[in-house]
């Protein structure tokens, strides 16, 4: 868990690790060394100064680079930090002007002035359930900047973990090729499964990202009939044209 843009934990900068059923054991930070060792020291925030920006493969050109120090007056900063005190070589669960600010999520998985465990123990419980195998989960809380507004939690995704199959070595023979249905050299993991009936698919050349609502309200009914029906399928869209 890390504050800002989840770049942070996508290329694996010092963040949180904690496990949801046991949030108050943290081995990483067993001493003061520790916690001042791998606490998160600056975020990754959505810039918001610029009239224009050019968007492209590298996301970093939309991101401003913060320290935490800098940021040591705003309320999400002050609501996640613990007070390092260098002259007692202390650290304190809660944020004071007077000593350094340790981004340490103490007031969370600690405190639990907001219920992350419990939400997260919750939704990977559920998500195991309905997928039939362990799941990862990617999240994001929106801790607004006034003191007095809630917190909002929200899914980005559930999916489900690598498979086993995904660490065998596959090799695809040119008659596999010849038989094949549909190939593609962009994906990710493999496995076998011989459920499958149908295919769904959302034609890209047609597809028009204005209309995805009443898309989404389409593909609904069909999943609905084949559900009816008893029949597995797989569903293809371009990109993330379900995400609306």
């Amino acid at each position: 868990m890390a504050l800002g843009s989840g770049k942070a934990v996508m290329e694996g900068e010092r963040n949180l690790r904690f496990s949801p059923r046991f949030p108050e054991i943290l081995p990483q930070r067993s001493t003061v060394k520790d916690v001042l060792e791998n606490s998160q020291r600056y975020f990754y925030a959505l810039k918001m100064g610029e009239t224009t920006c050019t968007i492209g493969i590298n996301e970093a050109v939309t991101l401003l680079k913060r320290e935490i120090t800098d940021a040591a007056g705003d309320h999400p900063v002050k609501l996640l930090s613990s007070t390092y005190d260098p002259v007692e070589n202390h650290i304190r669960d809660a944020y004071s002007s007077s000593g350094h600010p340790v981004l340490t999520f103490a007031s969370m998985p600690k405190y639990k002035i907001f219920p992350i465990p419990e939400i997260i123990t919750t939704l990977l419980e559920l998500g195991r359930k309905e997928f039939g195998c362990q799941v990862e989960m990617e999240f994001a809380i929106d801790l607004s900047t006034d003191p007095k507004a809630n917190a909002r939690f929200a899914v980005l995704q559930l999916r489900p973990m690598s498979a086993r199959e995904e660490m065998l070595d596959v090799e695809i023979s040119n008659h596999d090729r010849n038989q094949a249905f549909c190939i593609s050299h962009l994906a990710l993991g493999n496995t076998i499964n011989c459920d499958m009936v149908d295919f769904v698919c959302v034609k890209p050349e047609s597809f028009d990202p204005a209309r995805t609502t009443e898309t989404a309200k389409q593909l609904a009914e069909i999943n609905s009939s084949l559900i009816r029906a008893g029949r597995k399928y797989i569903l293809i869209g371009p990109g993330r044209w379900g995400s609306e």
